[in-house]
């Protein structure tokens, strides 16, 4: 879908350009509401990486230009202000994905607000919402099973599901040329971040023992790293194998990726849920700095929707035959419903004229919190 639609009630959507997945699921979300509801019109505000997946796909968007790790100082909120207070009177709703700060100056214009958060209370940003939290205004989404999370069981909260970003994962491949299982081994490193360094090293280094044992292992002895490597992370490729090594740029047109895998390597965040998705074994790293992807990781692998690294590990050291067993892609599990989803947002943001009165005043604006 291209994001500058063509109904005639415009929504603000809000973006935070951290890593490309908050845009890829965002753009999903976008898609299902303008399926229900296509006399609504999206204006998508987004910087950093979130700019360049929606740059990639050729949406329409205002570019904020703010680096990743400057989307919440007071720069990028005192610009965020002004647009909303800008467009306050035009726009029938805010939809925000991540940016904290958000809810609580779109409620203060008076305008119905859909929040995304994937770490509603153990966010350091959660401070920016208390000013708001009576308010029938917000809607909070949060794109992950109830059970790995203690945030509060309340009717203005949705815990949702997973939101699987790339569209059809199951889609046979088209621009690889490869059938299903034959496009070697599949990284999906994800984005850099201090707490994913030991998990990327790791999954670099399993990805080349496959690689080297491909012949015992029975796998197409070629790597594909979804995302850049860092040049610590290239030290563990060695020599004869650098040619069966490939980055492969940014694309949004992941899907051909992931179905012709033999195997999959994935942080066990967006990427894991793309990978299980798409029917191919995959392997679910559990990254000890962010709880509730290693709580999902650990869920996916306990239920056999994904792998584990020591289970890899210990076929390659007894140089046997990966032997995955018939039930990848013969069940799911219950991701997001996106269509059910659409439908809440567009019924909160009828609420503009018809709330309970509550709108915090500028004295209750949120504190600052700082990273």
């Amino acid at each position: 879908m291209n994001a500058a639609s063509t109904g005639s009630a415009r929504v603000l959507v809000l973006i935070r350009g951290n890593g490309f997945g908050h845009a890829a699921r965002m753009r999903r979300v976008l898609t299902a509401i303008n399926r229900q509801a296509p006399w609504l019109n999206f204006t998508i505000a987004a910087g950093g990486d979130a700019g360049s997946y929606l740059r990639q796909c050729d949406d329409t968007f205002m570019d904020l230009r703010w680096p990743d790790e400057a989307d919440h100082d007071w720069f990028a909120r005192n610009r965020v202000r002004r647009l909303i207070a800008a467009n306050s009177d035009s726009a029938c709703a805010v939809i925000v994905d991540e940016l904290a700060y958000v809810p609580a100056i779109a409620v203060r214009n008076g305008l119905p607000t859909v929040y995304f958060a994937c770490n509603m209370l153990g966010s350091r940003y959660s401070g920016y919402l208390s000013s708001v939290a009576k308010s029938h205004l917000l809607r909070l989404v949060v794109p992950d099973w109830r059970q790995f999370h203690d945030g509060p069981v309340d009717d203005r909260v949705s815990y949702v599901g997973p939101i699987v970003a790339a569209e059809e994962c199951s889609l046979p491949p088209d621009r690889t040329g490869d059938e299903p299982g034959q496009g070697g081994v599949l990284v999906a490193v994800g984005g850099e971040h201090p707490t994913k360094v030991a998990i990327r090293d790791q999954m670099v280094t399993d990805a080349v023992r496959v690689a080297m044992n491909a012949d015992v292992l029975g796998v197409n002895p070629v790597i594909r790293v979804l995302g850049q490597l860092s040049r610590s992370e290239r030290r563990f490729i060695p020599r004869q194998l650098s040619a069966r090594v490939s980055e492969l740029p940014f694309t949004p047109d992941v899907a051909p990726l992931y179905s012709s895998a033999s195997l999959v390597l994935a942080y066990g965040g967006a990427s894991a849920c793309e990978g299980i998705a798409s029917g191919r074994p995959t392997v679910v790293y559990s990254p000890s700095g962010h709880p509730y992807d290693k709580a999902r990781a650990d869920w996916f692998i306990s239920n056999n929707y994904g792998l584990s690294p020591d289970w890899l590990r210990q076929h390659i050291s007894d140089r046997a035959t990966l032997s995955f067993g018939t039930q990848f892609g013969n069940s799911q599990p219950p991701w997001c419903n996106l269509s059910r989803l659409a439908g809440l947002i567009i019924e909160h943001i009828h609420r503009k004229g018809s709330h309970d009165g509550y709108v915090p005043s500028a004295s209750e604006s949120p504190r600052d919190v700082r990273e």
